[in-house]
């Protein structure tokens, strides 16, 4: 049986839901549930090993980042994608954006997603 109680510190250390956590892995969230909370599990390495990877862990369990420097990886991640999203309407209306402005948006959102509750960042 493996202890994956660290789990549960890396997602509460990136503040995310285990519903997201979830969603992020492809794992039901009763598996998740049981893998976190019920201490020691004989679970799958493949599922331990979806839930590790959107954690930001590596297949050997360990961080491939700070939780912080992962929380702002994934920020500008949706931000980025935020703002394409935005710059794709517009571009269909004709009025897409420089690049230097779109860089600036993105820096902007991805700040605001990182000083939102985390909840945010993950959903």
């Amino acid at each position: 049986m493996l202890d994956l109680s660290f789990l549960e510190e890396r997602r509460k250390a990136l503040g995310m839901p285990v519903s997201a956590l979830a969603r992020r892995s492809g794992v039901a969230r009763p598996t998740v549930d049981r893998i976190l909370h019920r201490g020691p599990t004989d679970a799958a390495t493949t599922v331990v090993t979806a839930i590790a990877a959107s954690l930001g862990l590596s297949e050997d369990l360990i961080p491939l980042s700070e939780p912080g420097t992962f929380v702002a990886q994934q920020a500008e991640k949706k931000a980025k994608y935020l703002v394409g999203m935005v710059q794709g309407t517009m571009s269909l209306e004709a009025q897409g954006l420089p690049q230097r402005e779109l860089d600036r948006m993105i820096e902007e959102t991805k700040n605001e997603l990182i000083r939102q509750p985390k909840r945010l960042l993950w959903g």
